[in-house]
């Protein structure tokens, strides 16, 4: 799996980050193909370091 993520998934995960942060839950509706099992493996990654 590529760990480079594209500028809108960067994005979405950063904002993802952020409303984590103020509500404790968060749900993400993008279209077909635009990576969100790659995204939730970034944040997956991420919250794991």
């Amino acid at each position: 799996m590529n760990d480079t993520l594209r500028d809108y998934q960067q994005e979405m995960k950063l904002r993802l980050f952020k409303e984590w942060e103020l509500h404790r839950s968060v749900m993400v509706q993008m279209p077909t193909g635009t990576g969100k099992t790659h995204l939730l493996a970034a944040i997956v990654r991420e919250f794991l370091r």
